[in-house]
C-alpha cells in the first residue's frame, strides 16, 4: 500500500513461509491478508523488495513477472491498476542493462510497462488452458520479445512458429529431467 514493489508469488502470504511452514510471521495481521494492503514494514523480512532481489541477482537473467488478480465473476479487469503497476515497475527498474525481461499473463500490464519503459524486453505468459499457438500472434502484436507457455504446450510446432515470428521461447515450470529434455528437443 506504500508503493514498494515486492517479490512474492501469491497475492497473500498464506501458502508458505520461508521454511516451508504456513505463512506465519505477518506483523499485525493474518497470513490471508493481501500483500497489496500492507506497507513494506508490515511484511515479514523474508519477503524481499524488488530492488533487493535484483541486487542479489546481479549478472543473472531475471524474469520480473507483473502479477495481477484475474477479474472475479461479475467484475471487470482493473486496467487502471494494471497501468499503475506497469508504470511503477518501469520507474523502479530504471535503465535497461539487458538482463531483465518483464512478463505477465495480462496484455494490459505489458502494454503499460512497454509504454513507460520501451527499452526492456517483454514476454507474454500463457496459461495452460489458453491456446499457445494463438498466443504467438498476441505476443507479436504486443511487441513482446518472448512467449512463455506452460512447458507441456512447448512442442516443436509452437517453438518453430515463435521463432518465425521473432519470439524467443521460455517455459514454466519444468521440474523433471525428462521434461527438461523434452523442451530442449522442442527447441
Amino acid at each position: 500500500k506504500d508503493g514498494t514493489l515486492v517479490v512474492h508469488h501469491d497475492a497473500s502470504l498464506e501458502r508458505r513461509g520461508p521454511a516451508g511452514g504456513q505463512g506465519a510471521g505477518l506483523a499485525g495481521g493474518p497470513a490471508e491478508e493481501r500483500i497489496e494492503s500492507l506497507a513494506r514494514w508490515e511484511l515479514p523480512a523474508w519477503v524481499p523488495d524488488l530492488s533487493s532481489a535484483l541486487a542479489v541477482s546481479d549478472g543473472m537473467l531475471v524474469d520480473v513477472e507483473i502479477k495481477l488478480d484475474p477479474a472475479e465473476d461479475g467484475s471487470r479487469f482493473d486496467a487502471g491498476k494494471s497501468r499503475a503497476v506497469g508504470t511503477a515497475l518501469a520507474e523502479s527498474l530504471g535503465r535497461n542493462d539487458g538482463r531483465i525481461i518483464v512478463s505477465s499473463f495480462w496484455p494490459d500490464a505489458l502494454i503499460a510497462f512497454g509504454e513507460a519503459a520501451p527499452a526492456f524486453a517483454t514476454g507474454l505468459l500463457v496459461h495452460p488452458a489458453d491456446d499457445a499457438r494463438r498466443s504467438v500472434a498476441t505476443a507479436s502484436n504486443l511487441g513482446c520479445s518472448a512467449l512463455l507457455p506452460f512447458y507441456l504446450a512447448a512442442d516443436r510446432h509452437l517453438v518453430d512458429r515463435c521463432h518465425e515470428a521473432g519470439l524467443q521461447v521460455g517455459v514454466w515450470t519444468v521440474n523433471s529431467p525428462d521434461d527438461v529434455r523434452s523442451v530442449v528437443e522442442a527447441g
